[in-house]
């Protein structure tokens, strides 16, 4: 589908396994990252166009992440997954330059569908 590089961060490795192989299954290879200063020594190592972001990190915030991220790159493109998605929260995370904010409960599908209209639209 894509030579884009993604990037996906979440505390949870059954998430992470689950796109993983999801991802794998539709052709693309995206690497996973399960806290925060392995998806920055990742970020540091090779350029990812796009970040899928979880808000809960295991000892940080998938935003304060994000706001790492948008100092050194300010170009990479984001999807926030987060179950506590008020309507003040997407309203900032969309301030700090988020594409899309995808609610949970939702399915690795939702997501895989973002991702596709990221990389089609660029």
């Amino acid at each position: 589908m894509t030579d884009k590089k993604i990037l996906a961060v979440d505390d949870e490795e059954i998430v992470l396994k689950m796109y993983t192989e999801y991802f794998q299954y539709q052709g693309i290879n995206l690497k996973t990252s399960a806290t925060d200063t392995d998806a920055l020594r990742l970020l540091g190592e090779e350029p990812f166009d796009i970040l899928i972001l979880d808000m809960k990190l295991d000892k940080a915030s998938g935003k304060d992440l994000l706001m790492q991220v948008r100092q050194s790159h300010p170009e990479i493109k984001c999807i926030f997954v987060t179950a506590y998605a008020t309507d003040d929260v997407v309203e900032e995370l969309m301030g700090l330059g988020v594409t899309e904010v995808i609610r949970k409960p939702c399915t690795i599908r939702t997501i895989y569908e973002s991702v596709q209209k990221l990389v089609l639209s660029s």
